[in-house]
């Protein structure tokens, strides 16, 4: 049974490094085929601009209702440009004092390239939920099966909440962060890197430790073996 699990194990980790592999090629993919950079004033970039952003946020022509009161909330990505003051001929500001952040576009990647990572992450559970849920059952004592198998959900429990302290560290600085609300401002091929290490590392103590208890098995075994066989020799 040790060294099912052993193998078990070593092919999650694999399943697992493969997937985030992926995950690091498609980030790759995607920043590659972002959308080109343009603003307010190029036609049709409000139309190609991301849902997960507020255009007038990003729009010079909202801006100018907001300095005449207008608007309540200031665009946030909008400011006036230092010592412009040049208006147009309706008195609003003009838009060559207005300096506005690019809008960020769509990407022109498919939603489906999703389901590769998909399909990895639920064999890597097979291996391993299916695998730990059938040997703390069978081999608990009966009385100790539900607490046995509640142990094994908590290193689940313990292995989402380290992603709390790891996205804290890696956004320690302020100028500098790798899990933002923006992918393509984030550094996620990072922080995947660390993880896949992580992993890594991980198998290997864990693969050197089984090792290590099975051969010690071995060898008493083999121990035992010879000293019952001389004891056998010796009565005879």
């Amino acid at each position: 049974m040790t060294i099912v699990m052993i193998i078990l194990i070593i092919l999650y980790s694999i399943v697992v490094i493969t997937f985030i592999i992926t995950i690091i090629t498609i980030i790759v993919y995607r920043t590659s085929e972002s959308g080109s950079t343009c603003n307010y004033l190029d036609d049709g970039c409000k139309d190609n601009m991301t849902p997960c952003r507020s255009s007038d946020d990003y729009d010079g022509y909202t801006y100018q209702q907001y300095l005449i009161g207008n608007e309540d909330d200031e665009p946030s990505n909008c400011s006036q440009i230092d010592g412009c003051t040049t208006t147009d001929s309706n008195g609003l500001l003009s838009t060559s004092c207005i300096s506005c952040d690019n809008m960020p576009q769509m990407s022109s990647v498919s939603i489906f390239w999703q389901a590769p990572q998909f399909v990895l992450i639920g064999i890597a559970e097979i291996f391993a939920s299916i695998t730990s849920l059938e040997f703390f059952y069978s081999q608990a004592p009966s009385e100790m099966r539900s607490v046995s198998q509640a142990c094994n959900l908590v290193t689940n429990a313990m292995g989402s909440w380290l992603t709390i302290p790891l996205t804290i560290a890696v956004n320690s600085n302020s100028n500098d962060k790798w899990i933002t609300n923006d992918v393509d401002q984030g550094k996620y091929i990072y922080m995947m890197m660390m993880v896949m290490m992580m992993m890594m590392i991980t198998t290997m103590t864990i693969s050197m430790i089984l090792t290590i208890i099975i051969l010690t098995i071995i060898i008493n075994i083999k121990v035992t073996f010879n000293t019952t066989s001389s004891y056998s020799q010796d009565l005879w």
